[in-house]
């Protein structure tokens, strides 16, 4: 049986924010925490949650695309190059 392209795709970025997170925390961190790196991980977990208890796999990419995206916009403010802006490490 084949698997619907939205729930691929909610993985992929699952995937992606995981790996986010972990370089966060094992790279740029001072003392990495695993209880930051699942605090972080708690809304991929709800929309894993939603794409396996619902039908469509919609509702749980949409919710998973939002979440990436915020926590890009997020690495980029904390960690970003731009000089006198953001935590330097």
């Amino acid at each position: 049986m084949k698997a619907p392209t939205s729930r691929v795709y909610a993985f992929a970025i699952v995937t992606m924010g995981a790996a986010l997170h972990a370089f966060e925390q094992l790279a740029k961190s001072p003392d990495p925490s695993v209880g930051w790196f699942l605090y972080a991980m708690t809304p991929y977990a709800i929309c894993v949650l939603v794409i396996l208890l619902g039908k469509s796999g919609i509702p749980g990419a949409v919710g998973v695309s939002i979440a990436f995206a915020l926590d890009l916009i997020t690495h980029n403010d904390v960690f970003g190059c731009v000089p006198g802006r953001g935590v330097e490490v």
